[in-house]
């Protein structure tokens, strides 16, 4: 905390001297403009020292839009650090560099050239590498809305630490969106699968686009309809069957509850058992006189259904004749 402080001090001292010096030989700004240039960039510092870093970027922005200066360049790179902006941090500390000395610079231009370069090797190890990949075709990328160059695929690039949102899109716009985090010194390799596109491409005729027709409804088989009779058929049938065999059951239990009142219907058995007796018997004959009854429906129903199928089954290879074959056939 004290070297930052330190660092920071340093930094203010040199950038207050630098916008007083007179201006290079490469570059003119009014009076006005370095005055104001030079509050912002106390401002700046100020905001840096106390550790705000977005005010801090956002006052020394302003002073860099009036005076382009080593100074400045490297203050800000050291505001945008802290915001986590790493490669915008490293292109300041680059124009730094780029910027070209005169005899008329302060000194403290080259020490800010001097810092720029410490700067740089401290930002290079910690900033992240993305290498994006692409399989599966031809496609475009954009990471964070922005185009990633094709020439420059298969290649390490410099991002922020933090979330990335990628993009792959196919020839025919299809996309799909990807979401990479990278970490500090973090080097990532992303292989992408480009969307295929969805869907057969119509046709052209005569230099104009070949709508396809639609097809024509499709109708059921006719051995899925005959199937679908003979299964009704079929459960009719086995539901008679287990009707009919229920009613022979309860018609043998009737009859055996209705000997079995006869032989007690005696004096000397009581007469609760013999009401007990005559009623078990009676609604046994009642519930086997209605089953005998349903099975009799069922079975009717059942012969109805194989009188029907077969009727269909001996038509079924006849011909249609509508229109010119009703026609054709009317002449022979």
């Amino acid at each position: 905390m004290i070297a930052w402080a330190f660092r920071v001090a340093v930094l203010g001292f040199a950038l207050a001297v630098a916008l007083v010096a007179p201006p290079s030989r490469a570059q003119s700004v009014s009076d006005t403009d370095r005055a104001t240039a030079r509050e912002l960039g106390r401002e700046g510092l100020t905001a840096l020292d106390a550790g705000d870093m977005a005010r801090a970027n956002e006052r020394l922005t302003k002073a860099l839009a009036l005076l382009d200066v080593p100074t400045l360049r490297v203050a800000r790179a050291r505001a945008l650090r802290g915001l986590g902006r790493f490669v915008a941090a490293a292109e300041d500390c680059q124009a730094a560099l780029r910027y070209r000395l005169s005899p008329n610079d302060p000194p403290v231009f080259t020490d800010a050239q001097q810092n720029a370069t410490k700067e740089l090797a401290e930002l290079e190890p910690i900033t992240p590498r993305l290498t994006i990949q692409l399989s599966g075709g031809t496609g475009s990328v954009t990471v964070d809305g922005v185009a990633w160059p094709p020439a420059v695929m298969g290649v390490a690039r410099p991002l922020d630490p933090g979330e990335h949102r990628v993009e792959v899109s196919n020839a025919s716009g299809q996309s799909q969106a990807h979401k990479v985090v990278l970490a500090t010194s973090q080097r990532e390799v992303l292989t992408l699968q480009v969307p295929q596109t969805k869907g057969a491409s119509a046709g052209f005729v005569g230099g104009s686009k070949k709508e396809p027709s639609p097809a024509p409804p499709a109708e059921p088989p006719a051995e899925e309809a005959k199937s679908g009779d003979h299964t009704a058929t079929y459960v009719v049938a086995g539901a008679t069957l287990a009707v009919t065999a229920a009613a022979v059951v309860t018609g043998i239990l009737a009859l055996g509850a209705k000997s079995e009142f006869d032989d007690n219907n005696r004096s000397d058995v009581s007469n609760s058992k013999k009401t007990d007796l005559r009623d078990k018997a009676s609604t046994l004959s009642v519930i086997s006189t209605a089953l005998f009854g349903a099975a009799v429906v069922g079975g009717g129903i059942s012969t109805y259904l194989i009188l029907s199928s077969g009727e269909e089954t001996s038509t079924a290879g006849a011909p249609r004749l509508t229109g010119f074959g009703l026609a054709f056939r009317g002449q022979l």
